[in-house]
């Protein structure tokens, strides 16, 4: 989540507190208690999937860490095989430079093929006698981890989208909401001006900013369309300049 997202997030917060304080100043009659379920509800769920979205950024951090790990101790193993795969004139495997994650686990698997005939090579070469067991535990090893890092990709792309998704209807309630207490605190110029300032998001640079902007798209596989932002009613925005 980026800045904008997580000021977003405390503005709401900041909304979500002031009508639980001024709960019973609204109209008995009003949605006030059914708008502010709906936000405080919205916020749970964003602030579930923010811990998935953290968590699961972690996890990519460290399984990419393991992926090229796992990467390196392959095409390690590999790169000995080939080695005497020249030196035995056999040409039974060839390793490109700049060979692809997939390259790498088709070309240990097909080594695998004719390592069963080429103990007594790998000995008289001082490989060891289990050396093909190796190389399949190697790609075993680096399969897992690059079915571990796409599943970590995979939730934190689930929990942004879930994230924003929430973050859309909960503006939509709070639309609802600001235009609830224009009505309900129309002269009541304090409140007005409380919640001006619970309803303000501050800028880069220190300036706020009554009302939000669409928070940006995180790059990932599918990133999610731009939220449109309720704007605060002008009676809220006026009181809020004249504080």
């Amino acid at each position: 989540m980026n800045r904008n997202d997580t000021q977003t997030y405390q503005m709401l917060t900041r909304v979500a507190d002031f009508g639980t304080k001024n709960v019973s100043s609204f109209p008995k009659t009003s949605g006030a208690a059914r708008l502010l379920d709906g936000l405080e509800n919205g916020l749970k769920t964003m602030s579930e999937a923010g811990g998935i979205y953290v968590a699961a950024k972690t996890a990519m951090r460290n399984g990419r860490r393991a992926k090229e790990a796992c990467r390196e101790n392959l095409k390690s193993y590999l790169s000995r095989a080939a080695q005497l795969s020249r030196v035995l004139h056999t040409d039974k495997l060839q390793l490109p430079a700049n060979a692809t994650d997939l390259f790498l686990i088709d070309c240990g698997k097909g080594f695998l093929l004719e390592a069963e005939s080429m103990k007594k090579d790998f000995v008289e070469h001082g490989l060891s006698a289990k050396f093909a067991d190796e190389v399949a535990a190697a790609i075993e090893d680096f399969e897992k981890t690059i079915l571990d890092y796409g599943e970590a990709r995979g939730r934190r792309s689930a929990s942004y989208k879930k994230w924003h998704e929430t973050l859309e209807e909960t503006l939509d309630i709070l639309g609802r909401f600001d235009f609830l207490v224009s009505n309900a605190f129309e002269n009541d110029s304090a409140a007005l001006a409380s919640y001006a300032v619970a309803r303000s998001i501050r800028r880069a640079g220190g300036r706020k900013a009554v009302g939000t902007t669409p928070p940006a798209a995180e790059p990932a596989p599918a990133p999610a369309a731009p939220t449109a932002v309720a704007s605060v009613p002008a009676p809220l925005a006026a009181t809020a300049a004249a504080a």
